[in-house]
Parts: C-alpha cells; sequence; structure tokens
C-alpha cells in the first residue's frame, strides 16, 4: 500500500485544544509550542492492533527524541485503556485522552482528510503551532515508516546543518569549504531564497537583510548568510548588483547539496528553472540549529529579516 503524505507547501492554522493523560491532568495545546509534533489519531477500536506497533513507535521516538520532535498517540479508548497502553510501550510516549473525540476531527477537518476508516490518522506540528504535514494510514507499520523516512530527510531545531562543500567568490576565485567549516564557532542567521536575481528575492528578502544586518551584528550574530542554488559568480554578481555590504555573505549551494540535506528543496522546473531551495530563514549556533522558519509559499514572511530581528531581541 503506497502511503502519500500531504501538505508541504501549505501550513494550516488549528484551533487551541485540550487532551488529558492518563493520570487525568489537562495537556494543552500551547504546550507543544517550540517543537515539531507527531500526532497519532489512532481511531475507536483500533488500540489493540497499534500495540502489536509499539516497536515501530518506540524506533520513531527514539530518533525523534534528540532532535527536538516529540510523539504523541490520541486516543478515544478511555483513561484506563489509555494508562493500560502507556504502560505497555514503557513510558516513552505521550498517550493523550480525547474524550468526545472533538480533537481528532478538528486536525482531520482542518487538513480535509474526513474519512475516518483508517487505522491512523498522523499530523505533524510544526514549532509554531502550525499543521506542516497529514496523512491516513490504512496500514499503521506503512504509517511509522512514512513518518520515518519523512523525518529522516528533514533538518530540525536541535539538527546539525548538512557538512557538504559550499563556495564563495573571493578575489575572483570560487573557493569551496564545507558548511560544517564554515558554521563552526559562529553565531549565523542564515536565510535561504530561490534564486538570484529572482523578484521577491531581490526587491524584498535581501534588502531586508541587507539593512538589518549591523542590527544584527549588534545582537551578537557573527555573520549573515544569504544562501542559494546558484553558483559562486552569480551570487557575486547579486552582490555588487544590489550593493551587499561583507556583513552579509553570499554563498552558493551550486550543486543543491546543502539544501537537500536541509529538506528544503524545490522544484519550479515548471517555471523553467528547475531544482530550487524554498524560501527561509533559520538561526545557527556552532552548527546546530537553534530555530527555524520555512515559508509555505513563496511570499516573505516568516523568513524577513523583522522576523529574524524579533528572534534575537528575545
Amino acid at each position: 500500500m503506497q502511503v502519500v503524505w500531504h501538505g508541504d507547501q501549505v501550513v494550516k492554522n488549528i484551533k487551541p485544544f485540550s487532551l488529558r493523560n492518563h493520570s487525568g491532568f489537562s495537556i494543552r495545546s500551547d504546550d507543544f509550542t517550540g517543537q515539531h509534533v507527531v500526532f497519532c489519531c489512532v481511531a475507536l477500536g483500533t488500540l489493540p492492533a497499534f500495540s502489536s506497533e509499539t516497536n515501530k513507535l518506540a524506533e520513531l521516538v527514539s530518533r525523534l527524541g534528540s532532535r527536538n520532535a516529540r510523539v504523541v498517540v490520541i486516543t478515544q479508548a478511555g483513561l484506563g485503556a489509555n494508562q493500560d497502553f502507556a504502560m505497555r510501550i514503557g513510558g516513552s510516549i505521550d498517550v493523550l485522552f480525547d474524550a468526545d473525540g472533538t480533537v481528532s476531527q478538528m486536525l482531520r477537518s482542518v487538513s480535509g482528510q474526513e474519512r475516518v476508516d483508517y487505522q491512523a490518522f498522523f499530523s505533524v506540528l510544526g514549532p509554531m503551532g502550525k499543521l506542516v504535514k497529514w496523512l491516513n494510514a490504512g496500514d499503521l507499520e506503512d504509517g511509522l515508516e512514512t513518518l520515518n523516512d519523512y523525518f529522516s530527510a528533514k533538518r530540525l531545531i536541535g539538527d546539525r546543518v548538512p557538512d557538504v562543500p559550499i563556495q564563495q567568490l573571493e578575489h575572483g576565485k570560487a573557493l569551496t569549504r564545507s558548511s560544517g567549516e564554515w558554521f563552526a564557532g559562529k553565531r549565523v542567521v542564515v536565510f535561504g531564497v530561490p534564486g538570484a536575481f529572482t523578484p521577491v528575492c531581490n526587491l524584498e528578502h535581501l534588502p531586508g537583510y541587507i539593512a538589518a544586518a549591523g542590527q544584527m551584528h549588534g545582537r551578537g550574530v557573527d555573520q549573515v548568510v544569504c544562501i542559494a542554488v546558484n553558483d559562486a559568480y552569480v551570487m557575486d554578481a547579486w552582490a555588487r548588483a544590489t550593493k551587499t555590504p561583507s556583513k552579509v555573505a553570499m554563498l552558493a549551494d551550486g550543486s543543491g547539496r546543502f539544501t537537500r540535506g536541509m529538506g528544503l528543496s524545490l522544484d519550479l522546473s515548471g517555471a523553467g528553472l528547475g531544482m530550487r531551495s524554498r524560501r527561509y530563514a533559520m538561526l545557527v549556533e556552532g552548527g546546530v540549529i537553534i530555530h527555524m522558519n520555512v515559508e509555505a509559499g513563496f511570499d516573505v514572511r516568516v523568513s524577513g529579516a523583522n522576523s529574524m530581528l524579533q528572534l534575537l531581541n528575545h
């Protein structure tokens, strides 16, 4: 059976909600802010079948536990059954009670996945509390494998940036260094763009960081970096055309290896641009991702300089 993720290019807002753990304590949606959360909404009567997949579930938890991500099973099986299930899986997974099914139904409705004749519905909330990915799973094992594959291909808050070759033009020559070496020991604000000279990147995204670079350095940032799937000569020409100061480094990910390693590739073949990068911004300290904002579309909303300045101010 083929399991297909939905989302990726679109994020969806969800309403505040409250669930209960097996001890009866209330867990609110605000409690999940700041991390990726996988919600596994298990259909009524499916809990016994789900119990047989605890090894797969434990593997997922093990992979995500050190990556600022959390796995939550939502059931309507009753507090007693939830407590029994939680004890059998060793307490490493949150099992929360959705008494009347309103939270599970809300997650399904927001994502447009109204059918309930599946063993489970999986949804992923990003650090900002928005729904970023979802799928119905007719087979629990396939669904859990798909989750593992999805997160294996993504960089999350708390991960290290990919260690791959990147280039920068210096004195007319394209010099290659590893990204791991480039980010080592530095506090860096990075913004990724679909392409040099393209309208939104050229007129809005890059100019915002040029204007804010001085303030960012004043707030303890060692370097501001613009990175795109372009060659080093194009990135240098773009810097000269926009009078970009040295406080903003223009790095070339010509082969797209850094972008693919981040899990942020964007296929713009239909527009004649080939494989490019999604628009995003992140704060990296010593090669570790501290914060990351990825745009759902092409506009500059959460990845602009003002958003990152607000982050640095707190």
